[in-house]
């Protein structure tokens, strides 16, 4: 089913404020106490060009040495989780780069959080696909959950409290892209599936349902369709059309912030901007349109003392490829800080 919505009236003024964040958000960085404390618990943490970052200061916190993706890195209560992918080991590390803990897991990418691991095989098993393990993760051990072949290369995933993963992806012909649910119960089932059209899925997990959009490769004029989690309708999802008329396509990740989904907009301007989509009433409305987000490369989320402030690593691989900054979205505005500069 597809809906066709007009624009919500976007009223939200944008006064100056970045000092204000900018200094609100480094504060840590010039307390050499308040630092050492936070490092031992660094919160969010990315890794870019082999450097481990603390988020919300933007403070480089230890350099690896092997390769380590950005999916395959999170935080624990115990320290930083990451898969080491040339040494195919999972490895727990404080926050200035000991060893904790290490054990064998082979696997071609591996995707972490706190509680699941969800592992993808090297190769892929014509007509089945590549091999997928799901497992829960305690610290000491790996309980495989789940097991299986799917057609699916990821482009995005979320784990959910109760284990369960959300996998979406294409499939090995490039026509398709599905959206996977995993868990130890009820195995692999697909959810959703659409065509492909050179674009990614997306998803964003919000407490009324699933939203999924497609993530255009290049910055070119496409619908901004989104998808519904419909959890009484009978075909699972809707879909709609939101009329921007400076977008040109949904570009990056999305994320939710303030009840919000907030999806990244490539515009006629160049620049991506942030479209913020409240979906309580049971359908889209753009309740704000906010401009010069950088791009969303990668969610981040937010700290557990400054909840208002969403962070994400910002890069546009198209206006601007050598630049990577951290994002900060306060719901009205974004504020980016280029990388190094809060060392």
């Amino acid at each position: 089913m597809r809906n066709k919505l007009t624009v919500a009236a976007l009223t939200a003024t944008r006064r100056a404020g970045r000092c204000f964040i900018l200094c609100a958000v480094l504060c840590t960085a010039l307390c050499t106490s308040c630092l050492h404390q936070e490092t031992q618990n660094p919160g969010t943490v990315f890794i870019h060009e082999n450097t481990v970052y603390q988020a919300h200061s933007g403070i480089p916190l230890f350099t690896v040495t092997d390769t380590v993706r950005q999916r395959s890195l999170c935080v624990t209560a115990r320290g930083i989780l990451m898969w080491n992918g040339k040494r195919q080991h999972l490895e727990e590390r404080t926050a200035t780069g000991a060893l904790i803990s290490s054990m064998p897991l082979e696997a071609e990418a591996v995707f972490v959080s706190p509680d699941s691991i969800l592992a993808r095989g090297k190769h892929f098993a014509e007509p089945d696909g590549f091999r997928f393990s799901l497992y829960r993760y305690t610290g000491a051990s790996l309980q495989l959950l789940w097991e299986g072949n799917l057609d699916c290369f990821p482009s995005d995933l979320v784990f959910r409290s109760d284990g369960t993963a959300l996998l979406a992806g294409g499939n090995r012909s490039d026509s398709e892209l599905r959206l996977f649910e995993l868990s130890e119960t009820a195995g692999a089932r697909i959810l959703f599936s659409t065509a492909k059209d050179d674009s990614f899925l997306r998803i964003v997990d919000t407490p009324q349902g699933l939203l999924l959009f497609r993530s255009s490769r290049e910055k070119t004029q496409k619908d901004l369709s989104i998808f519904l989690e419909d959890r009484e309708g009978v075909h699972g999802f809707k879909e709609y059309t939101i009329y921007l008329p400076e977008g040109l396509c949904w570009f990056g990740y999305g994320f939710l912030h303030g009840g919000n989904s907030v999806l990244p907009l490539a515009t006629d301007r160049g620049d991506i901007a942030l479209a913020v989509l409240s979906t309580l009433a049971g359908e889209p409305v753009v309740q704000d349109l906010v401009p010069d987000s950088g791009g969303v490369f990668y969610p981040l989320g937010t700290t557990a003392t400054d909840p208002a402030h969403y962070l994400y690593l910002a890069h546009d691989p198209i206006q601007n490829p050598g630049h990577f900054g951290i994002g900060i979205f306060d719901g009205r505005k974004c504020v980016q800080i280029p990388l190094g500069s809060a060392r």
